[in-house]
């Protein structure tokens, strides 16, 4: 299936639920508190990362297509900002939500990396967070 027009991370917009993005999971894992869900963080190929989940009521459409490390091509997602205070999985402002209208196909010519690790320097780390081992 041919997706010709790719929304980036980057690009999304509240105001358009039609948009087609195109990611790599890179960590996938149940949530079993009072709701059950799936929670994801996503890579495209600039390197933007966004958190993603899946409601427990879409979790049957979802649990066997979605895999750590394959890549994806997910086509109108929810879009929203996150609640202020909600533990963030990655540094985007906005998560992703799947629904009953999403669809998900696999993407085999994703080129970005493979795990989205962020590198930076220590003197940055010691700064911000202070030396306890110095």
């Amino acid at each position: 299936m041919a997706h010709p027009h790719v929304t980036f991370i980057a690009d999304l917009d509240v105001l358009k639920d039609d948009s087609t993005i195109k990611v790599r999971v890179i960590n996938l894992w149940n949530l079993f508190h009072s709701i059950t869900m799936l929670n994801s963080s996503l890579l495209n190929e600039q390197g933007t990362k966004i958190q993603a989940n899946v409601l427990k009521k879409y979790i049957y459409r979802f649990k066997n297509i979605l895999k750590d490390g394959l890549a994806f091509y997910i086509k109108c997602p929810s879009f929203a900002s996150q609640k202020k205070g909600a533990f963030r999985l990655t540094q985007e402002e906005h998560k992703l939500s799947f629904l009953n209208n999403t669809v998900v196909t696999e993407c085999h010519d994703f080129s970005g990396t493979t795990f989205g690790f962020e590198f930076v320097d220590y003197q940055s780390i010691t700064k911000e967070y202070g030396c306890y081992i110095c």
